[in-house]
């Protein structure tokens, strides 16, 4: 730091004058628009989607009885791995490039654990870009904000505003922006935010100038867990889950009289939108010998159920290692809501009766949507 120099002045800027906002992007919790209270989630999305919810349900409820979510103090920053010390928003993948110049300003809707008076906080948030490619971030602009009396003598929800100057970055193509909130281990409480209601919408402001970006509508949907029915537990527990996310020859085996049902990753679409696609594509094969069938169901309910089934088929039988091939099952007329795409689980049915089990090596869901 220099100051009090010619040549190297420190200035407190006393007269700043924030910027003529048009883009607002909002944060949301998921599903969106809320309905009921969740559970914490590691990544939330954010949209140009405006909130229509009128109640702040507890988007943390494993954690308190409170509305909102609570963040936690920490020391750590962006090195921070504890979930309750932080909270991330991120937008769907970008069509095309995106510039960001100007200041960007987020008004958050924030208050002290209690709404505690007469008490001191602090929090930051970090502007990112994420590469869901590589999962590598590249830092953009932090903001914090320093309030010795948050509450300001309120009771209830305040709104602040969060500063990120300055910037002249351009977010690449099939990239994410992402927000990254902390509280300060220099706040007296930990912090509660509200966001994704039509009395606390938390959003963030670009200059007026920023153009307003395409976002994909399309995405691929992942293996995340699963049940094994011959072994009564979930794939995550069982250590097998990462059998069917790529295609590396490891299989995910079924044995003949039993099933194995998958739960794919969940994906963002906006309020409104139309799904236009929903395509399972499954790699496997069946071992030599076999006799039979295989079956595939689309359905929900497995976790944490009732049980619901959507559609049915009979794939084609691919006996032996060599006649491994991927296979797809268009279901659109079945899995037609973001509803329905988020609680999508596939079932596999063995119906062999000679021992002979089927292994797949790879599943996957494609969706496409058109946005209102």
């Amino acid at each position: 730091l220099t100051y009090d120099t010619d040549n190297r002045p420190s200035i407190i800027n006393l007269s700043y004058v924030p910027p003529t906002t048009s883009s607002l992007l909002y944060f949301h919790n998921f599903p969106s628009p809320p309905t009921g209270d969740t559970d914490s989630q590691a990544t939330l999305p954010m949209s140009f989607t405006t909130p229509t919810a009128s109640t702040l349900f507890d988007y943390d409820k494993e954690r308190d009885g409170l509305p909102g979510l609570q963040i936690n103090k920490g020391t750590l920053g962006l090195a921070e791995v504890d979930p309750a010390k932080y909270q991330v928003w991120r937008t769907n993948a970008l069509k095309t490039a995106w510039l960001i110049k100007g200041d960007v300003l987020i008004d958050i809707w924030m208050s002290l654990k209690d709404f505690a008076l007469d008490k001191r906080g602090v929090t930051t948030l970090y502007l990112r870009d994420y590469d869901p490619s590589a999962s590598t971030y590249t830092e953009i602009g932090p903001g914090s904000l320093f309030d010795v009396d948050w509450q300001g003598g309120s009771g209830t929800w305040v709104k602040k505003t969060i500063l990120v100057p300055d910037l002249n970055y351009t977010v690449p193509a099939s990239h994410m922006l992402e927000v990254r909130l902390t509280v300060e281990n220099q706040s007296d409480e930990a912090m509660l935010v509200a966001y994704d209601t039509t009395a606390q919408p938390t959003v963030m402001n670009f200059p007026v100038d920023t153009p307003v970006p395409d976002f994909e509508t399309k995405a691929t949907l992942l293996v995340l867990d699963g049940w094994d029915e011959e072994n009564a537990n979930t794939l995550v527990n069982l250590g097998s889950v990462d059998q069917v996310q790529t295609s590396d020859d490891a299989r995910l085996e079924t044995k003949g009289g039993f099933f194995m049902s998958l739960q794919f990753s969940d994906v963002f679409i906006p309020p409104g939108s139309t799904i236009i696609s929903t395509v399972v594509y499954v790699e496997s094969h069946e071992e030599d010998a076999f006799t039979g069938s295989v079956e595939w169901k689309v359905r929900t309910g497995w976790d944490p159920g009732p049980e619901t089934e959507w559609a049915t088929t009979i794939p084609a039988l691919q006996v032996g290692v060599g006649a491994e091939a991927e296979q797809s099952w268009d279901v659109t007329s079945a899995v037609n809501t973001p509803t329905r795409v988020n609680n999508l689980e596939l079932v596999i049915t063995n119906n062999n009766t000679n021992g002979k089990k089927t292994n797949a090596d790879y599943a996957y869901v494609i969706v496409e949507w058109v946005e209102p």
